[in-house]
């Protein structure tokens, strides 16, 4: 029986489901980011005074009033998207998933923070803030769909997929929520709660996140994909497969550093 015929025999456990998890907090950080500008829109634009003042000042009129400083800090987050969407999947397979997951983190970070702390006199920082969260979109949504899909079971793939839509769909409703539990005085608390949450998410990452076995193994990284399937709940079998696989390959030879001391102490015996 092959290595990969074994790994289907894979089943859900608790490590593998808290991995789902934490990558699946990306989700709720594309819906809520996606949502939150329509829900604070209107004190943004009295705050930042976007094409203002406008008619009577009312909601209503500043709703219905467009200009190009309106338009571009809107639609900056698809500007983002869609170089982050071009390259995000290029990145992830280049670097890893984890650290594309890590990286995504760091924009939403940063973005959420200009956001929260543009002026009137520095509208600009809103801007730069939305890019930056597109950004973060595109990258983190295709790392986060391709790491869920390759440390599913099987016979989970699917649902781990869903699991991802649904923080979406939980990230854009939390994003209405807040913003009205708030009130429009404290928008720049609302659009900050991506800093925190994409700070939480990131330190999981460090503390609990493990590579994709599968990125590991395509990248010649054998030994720390076993290392990675025997975290996550892989049979025995299987990861005792890929171990004999990466020992009789010579997969993952140790740096020279460590070489060089190892003969250095063989030199005393």
């Amino acid at each position: 029986m092959t290595g990969s015929s074994l790994l289907e025999q894979q089943r859900l456990t608790l490590p593998l489901a808290v991995h789902a998890l934490i990558a699946s907090i990306t989700g709720a950080l594309l819906g809520f980011d996606l949502c939150i500008a329509g829900a604070i829109l209107t004190p943004v634009q009295r705050a930042l005074e976007l094409c203002y003042p406008c008619g009577d000042g009312s909601d209503t009129a500043l709703a219905r009033c467009s200009c190009v400083e309106k338009q571009l800090v809107i639609s900056a987050v698809s500007i983002g998207a869609c170089l982050g969407a071009l390259f995000g999947g290029l990145v992830a397979d280049r670097v890893g998933r984890r650290p594309a997951l890590l990286a995504s983190d760091l924009l939403f970070g940063a973005g959420g923070a200009a956001m929260a702390f543009a002026t009137k006199s520095a509208t600009w920082l809103f801007f730069v803030g939305r890019a930056s969260v597109g950004l973060a979109l595109g990258l983190g949504g295709a790392a986060a769909s391709a790491y869920l899909a390759e440390i599913a079971p099987a016979a989970w793939r699917g649902r781990f997929l869903e699991l991802m839509e649904l923080c979406v769909c939980v990230g854009c409703l939390g994003a209405y929520a807040v913003a009205y539990g708030l009130g429009d005085s404290r928008w720049r608390t609302s659009i900050g709660l991506t800093t925190l949450v994409a700070g939480l998410q990131l330190l999981l990452i460090l503390l609990l996140l493990h590579e994709s076995p599968h990125w590991l193994t395509a990248h010649g990284f054998t030994r720390s994909a076993a290392k990675a399937r025997a975290v996550l709940g892989a049979p025995p079998t299987a990861v005792a497969t890929i171990e004999v696989v990466a020992a009789g390959s010579g997969a993952e030879e140790e740096s020279p550093l460590i070489c060089a001391g190892r003969r250095g102490a063989l030199r005393h015996l």
